[in-house]
């Protein structure tokens, strides 16, 4: 059929990365980026046989997914922790002369 296309690494890529920032829209583009270049850098480390074919483009996509939101998660746990700690910790006193 002259209108379908298969999909691509760099397309599937492209949209797991858009995904994802609008899921974390706390954590900066630049950064889900970085995080999913390092996920896909693990993804095709030793021990992973994708072959390149375009069949296992699903597959690996799936799994820089899993990658990338384990990361995405500590970021955004941590941001989070971060935030709480800064809300219940007590407020410095000023020290008035009496």
């Amino acid at each position: 059929m002259p209108g379908l296309r298969r999909p691509t690494p760099d397309r599937g890529l492209r949209e797991l990365t858009r995904r994802l920032a609008e899921e974390y829209d706390q954590i900066p583009l630049p950064e889900i980026s970085r995080i999913v270049q390092e996920a896909v850098t693990a993804a095709t480390g030793p021990g992973h046989s994708w072959g390149g074919t375009r069949e296992g483009i699903p597959t690996f996509i799936e799994v820089v997914e899993f990658i990338a939101r384990e990361d995405l998660e500590l970021i955004s746990g941590a941001a989070g922790e971060s935030q709480s700690q800064r809300r219940l910790s007590p407020q410095p006193r000023s020290s008035g002369s009496a």
